[in-house]
């Protein structure tokens, strides 16, 4: 499990990540009110990163980099989508929060996520 703080505008939440597919959004203030659920991974979600403003969430699996809005809980894209044969080993955010770059199976992909 990958846990995140965010903070956006009033609310002070926390992001999850886990093996069963899922990124859970709580509310800090009550912890037991889940604000939303995104399950709409195919594998396990390694990892969960928060752009600089908080406003997106890149997800990694082993086939697959999805960019989502953490507000609505909506998928922006699917990135790197390989079901089959290559392999997502890491992903990262750059500081203005405009790209991701991944690497998949031996290359660098960079992605430009604020055109």
């Amino acid at each position: 499990m990958k846990i995140k703080s965010l903070f956006i505008e009033d609310f002070n939440g926390i992001v999850s990540s886990s093996i069963d597919k899922t990124i859970k959004v709580w509310n800090v203030k009550n912890i037991f009110e889940k604000v939303y659920t995104i399950d709409r991974m195919e594998m396990a979600i390694e990892a969960v990163l928060l752009s600089g403003d908080d406003e997106l969430a890149v997800t990694v699996t082993r086939s697959s980099v999805g960019v989502w809005s953490v507000s609505t809980g909506k998928l922006w894209s699917k990135l790197v989508d390989s079901p089959v044969g290559a392999i997502v080993t890491h992903a990262v955010i750059t500081t203005d929060s405009r790209y991701v770059i991944s690497s998949e199976s031996g290359n660098l992909l960079v992605w430009n996520i604020k055109k």
